[in-house]
């Protein structure tokens, strides 16, 4: 027997009907006052999705929406798989709530990517591949991005350049070291995601990641590598031999 998220708060929600309204709970039972007194581990999944959504829409209490978010998408794993399109295809979820909630979620994954490593020598994409994994392993399209590098080999972060189809995504040199002009990044590695769950390289993969090390080599910010995720597994065109060492 498993229970939602652990803490005291989510066992008084099960002591309530989802659909009462948030005011209508004692003060100790409320998800605002629960965090603020007990912090965030003290939330159920749904009280923390709640207060993110601050409000539900006419008719239902914002718990009930989260309730009935969390039970179409198919729990936290599958919100954070979820895009701004297939948010806002749940009934309450209007552009304003999608959007809040998609950029909570891509706050939480570059925290996850990057924060945690920061300042640590990456020596080959063992090193990466948790921040990996937590940067783009919720994505049902594929998704370009870099991990930046400072003189001394050391992770600065991760950002996103683009996000593209089920199959591909746009790589133009200026897409990617526009992102990274501004930052204090000696080196780039690359990734990006296979949705299918195959990380083998396409053709296109190949060519595209040789024109960017080409057009790093002339920006004096080299690529080192291009790392591909497919399901867990992840590819190094590097050390593949698919591009020069």
């Amino acid at each position: 027997m498993s229970l939602d998220h652990h803490g005291p708060s989510a066992l008084c929600s099960r002591l309530v009907n989802r659909d009462t309204p948030i005011r209508s709970l004692p003060a100790d039972e409320r998800p605002r006052e629960s965090l603020l007194s007990a912090g965030p581990v003290a939330l159920s999944d749904r009280e923390l999705l709640a207060l993110m959504l601050g409000t539900g829409p006419v008719g239902e209490g914002v718990m009930a929406l989260s309730s009935r978010v969390l039970e179409e998408l198919g729990g936290v794993a599958g919100l954070g798989r979820a895009g701004p399109a297939r948010l806002m295809s749940i009934r309450g979820l209007g552009p304003g709530r999608a959007a809040t909630l998609s950029a909570a979620l891509e706050l939480g994954r570059r925290v996850l990517a990057g924060d945690a490593a920061q300042g640590q020598p990456i020596r080959g994409p063992a090193d990466l591949a948790n921040h990996l994994l937590a940067a783009l392993g919720g994505e049902n399209r594929e998704v370009l991005g870099a991990f930046l590098l400072d003189v001394r080999m050391r992770l600065l972060g991760f950002r996103r350049v683009s996000r593209g189809t089920v199959s591909s995504t746009p790589a133009s040199a200026r897409e990617v070291f526009s992102r990274v002009v501004d930052s204090p990044a000696a080196a780039l590695i690359l990734a990006h995601n296979h949705p299918s769950g195959d990380p083998t390289p396409s053709r296109e993969d190949v060519e595209v990641t040789r024109r960017l090390v080409e057009a790093g080599r002339a920006l004096e910010i080299p690529v080192l590598d291009h790392l591909i995720l497919g399901g867990e597994r992840i590819v190094s065109l590097r050390e593949s031999g698919m591009i020069p060492a």
